[in-house]
């Protein structure tokens, strides 16, 4: 069981890493089943929950503009303490990957949304200044009803289908 937790926290780590990515792009509020979106960054008053999509602009926002406490509410509770926590434990300052985001990755666009158990779950292309594009699955649930960034399934196998990568070369 020792493994396990190492591996949980870092591909926690990832996971938020691969959404500030994404943050970076931003993603406006599109019509319903409109895809491929583009992800555009909005101002933090322009912010709303009613949609995934929208949700995901927000967080997406929150990171670009570098406001952490923005982001956090962005996520879902059980989401911000396994950040907060997964940070701490790898020494890593939060703020480190919104720079990190805006030092490679162009834009994002959101090429697909399913359901997924109790979730939705957005599929998106993320665009780095090499060309390379990665494709991740974000997980979105309702809470308090508004829909917030979850990574209660980031250890679940069936997301790895979402994902993917392109070397620049490779395009």
């Amino acid at each position: 069981m020792k493994t396990i937790k190492p591996i949980r926290i870092k591909f926690a780590i990832m996971f938020m890493l691969c959404l500030i990515i994404l943050l970076l792009t931003g993603i406006g509020c599109g019509e319903e089943g409109k895809y491929p979106m583009a992800v555009q960054i909005i101002p933090k008053d322009d912010a709303r929950y009613d949609t995934p999509e929208n949700a995901f602009a927000a967080m997406c926002s929150s990171s670009v503009k570098e406001d952490l406490e923005w982001y956090y509410e962005t996520l879902t509770e059980e989401a911000v303490v396994q950040d907060k926590k997964a940070f701490q434990e790898a020494g890593i300052d939060p703020e480190y990957e919104s720079e990190m985001f805006e030092k490679h990755f162009n834009k994002a666009y959101i090429i697909d949304k399913q359901p997924y158990k109790n979730a939705i779950v957005l599929i998106v292309d993320v665009h780095d200044y090499d060309g390379a594009i990665f494709t991740l699955p974000y997980t979105i649930i309702k809470e308090n009803s508004k829909w917030k960034i979850t990574n209660k399934f980031a250890s679940d196998d069936e997301l790895a289908k979402y994902m993917d990568y392109v070397k620049p070369e490779e395009r």
